[in-house]
């Protein structure tokens, strides 16, 4: 007689295994079956309508693709060997058809692929060269496991086998040997069934397809033919050499969860959705939205500030009271100011890399722009007062002051070189949930805390000098222009911190709005303190030399006094 001898497995996924003829036997691990309806769900959030036919026999490849193409079929699914994978992709790439404006899904037979070595008699692609033009295959895949028992297996395995993660199957194994013991338990102690008994191999199989409970690879639980229920299925997508999670299917609920803050890349390198889906609607303002319109109004206005500034400048050049705020200088201020606002106009629309890069440049340099200038003629000024009393003649010329301004700056255009060269920011879209996305650069962390560190290091500076000159002569001390300057750079800061940390990247037009309103706030807010001022004082006729009219007169005083006090300190 036949021996029915139950059999389980956590890595064999080919669902000819079972069936009617093959009750004893059951799967731990999601059933490739299973992998059909999770593509079906990624198809649908990404708004494409499929009709799906077994093809098992594809003849000639060549033809078989050609056929493709004129059909005007823009996605497909594969589930193949590795071989027939190598196969397939070479001919789709000599048909046209790994090209942007398609898609390939496959199954995680092909999760192997990035180390593929081999070589395949026919084929016109090496290997390396399939990898290369594979970008933006999507696999689907079963889920490796997830949840407290998940981690604690991971923490168990790392402990007695000295190895840092596990392998695919690891958790698989893990949970069917926990399903084999409670089933065990269950026949030998709970029914008192014996081992050799006749009925034993029934009762083990029934006590296999009744077991349930929270796994290493989630709910671990059998259905009627022993096939896993309520599997996980991930997706996976290929970027480099790397298979990057973009979102799961969970079979309890049908429905796909992408994962947030990973960008869906296709073939031809591109995020952009094949071309017969219909369009996504993007959360971020383009320049002739509404939205958008209000956006450029108010970086106008702020422009339009810049450009009055320069025209006072201009206008009183040679006035004292540009001359001791020393000419350059305010320029400099000007020309950081226009680089900042500047920055905010590629914040609309789709953030292409170079979007994100030029972002990466203006905004930073700009702000250092600001703050340069206004650090080094504080300087300037405690470092004459500090030695007041020496009786030394100190003289620190606009040349030095501007070899210091360009050194702040190199520091600055050194960082962005570095970041761009090392892991340059890249402009992506999101889907958030089919039709709804949004564009966003994506940016390296520890690069973007460097710049900021650096830019609150010279913030902190400001704020130290304008404390430290708070009680020198307001004709050569500007320390209540730099505090105002450092609090709207400090709120500025938190107001940007606070979006990033609460506001959901979904919120992307609702993003830009509040940035452009900071940095206008922040630059022509600076713009107008420091020129404002100096505009009150041109037209005011205020005698520059002391602080009050009463006070300018040659015989005042106060004025003798600070004169005596200070007179031999303004060699500058």
């Amino acid at each position: 007689p036949a021996v029915r001898l139950p059999v389980i497995t956590y890595s064999a996924t080919r669902p000819s295994l079972t069936g009617p003829d093959r009750d004893f036997f059951s799967m731990a691990i999601p059933s490739d079956a299973k992998l059909l309806n999770p593509f079906a769900a990624a198809c649908h959030a990404l708004g494409i309508t499929i009709e799906l036919a077994e093809t098992t026999a594809l003849g000639n490849l060549d033809t078989v693709m050609a056929r493709f193409a004129a059909l005007e079929l823009r996605v497909f699914f594969m589930d193949t060997s590795e071989t027939g994978a190598y196969k397939v992709l070479d001919a789709a790439h000599r048909a046209g058809l790994l090209r942007a404006g398609y898609a390939w899904v496959g199954t995680d037979n092909l999760a192997g692929l990035r180390f593929w070595e081999f070589e395949v008699e026919g084929a016109t692609l090496s290997s390396k060269e399939v990898l290369a033009h594979s970008q933006g295959l999507i696999i689907t895949s079963a889920s490796p496991g997830e949840g407290a028992v998940y981690d604690k297996y991971i923490e168990k395995f790392t402990a007695q086998s000295n190895r840092t993660g596990t392998d695919y199957f690891g958790p698989y194994a893990y949970d069917t040997v926990h399903l084999c013991v409670r089933a065990l338990h269950d026949v030998l102690y709970t029914q008192g069934v014996d081992r050799g008994a006749d009925a034993f191999p029934d009762a083990f199989l029934a006590a296999l397809r009744a077991a349930e409970f929270d796994g290493a690879t989630g709910l671990v639980s059998l259905d009627e033919d022993g096939l896993r229920k309520g599997s996980i299925i991930t997706y996976l997508n290929l970027q480099g050499d790397k298979w990057v999670l973009i979102g799961t299917w969970h079979e309890d609920t049908g429905a796909m969860q992408a994962q947030q803050g990973s960008a869906l890349l296709f073939p031809g390198r591109t995020h952009t959705v094949p071309a017969d889906s219909p369009e996504l609607d993007y959360a971020n303002f383009e320049a002739s939205d509404a939205g958008g319109v209000a956006i450029l109004t108010v970086l106008g206005v702020g422009m339009l500030t810049i450009a009055c500034s320069a025209a006072i400048l201009l206008a009183w050049y040679n006035h004292p009271v540009m001359r001791y705020s020393s000419q350059p200088f305010l320029a400099i201020i000007l020309v950081g100011a226009f680089l900042s606002l500047l920055s905010g106009f590629f914040w609309l629309g789709e953030l292409h890399t170079w979007k994100c890069t030029l972002t990466l440049w203006l905004l930073p340099v700009g702000l250092v722009l600001i703050l340069a200038p206004m650090l080094t003629k504080n300087f300037r000024v405690w470092r004459i007062v500090s030695r007041s009393n020496s009786f030394k003649r100190i003289r620190i010329t606009n040349t030095q002051l501007a070899a210091f301004v360009g050194g702040c700056l190199a520091v600055q255009l050194a960082l962005s070189a570095v970041w761009t060269a090392v892991e340059p920011p890249t402009g992506r879209d999101v889907l958030d949930g089919f039709p709804e996305a949004h564009y966003e650069c994506h940016v390296s962390l520890p690069f973007l805390l460097a710049n900021v560190a650096y830019l609150l290091v010279l913030v902190l500076a400001c704020l130290v000098l304008s404390f430290l000159t708070r009680d020198v002569m307001t004709d050569f001390n500007e320390s209540r222009v730099l505090a105002f300057i450092v609090y709207n750079f400090l709120v500025m800061g938190v107001i940007m911190v606070l979006l990033t940390l609460f506001v959901p990247d979904e919120a992307a037009g609702g993003h830009t709005v509040a940035r452009v309103l900071v940095l206008v706030l922040c630059t022509v807010g600076t713009v107008a303190m420091v020129f404002g001022q100096k505009l009150f004082h041109i037209l005011a006729g205020t005698r520059w030399g002391s602080t009050t009219k009463e006070s300018n007169s040659p015989t005042s005083p106060d004025s003798k006094q600070r004169r005596s006090r200070n007179i031999h300190t303004w060699s500058t």
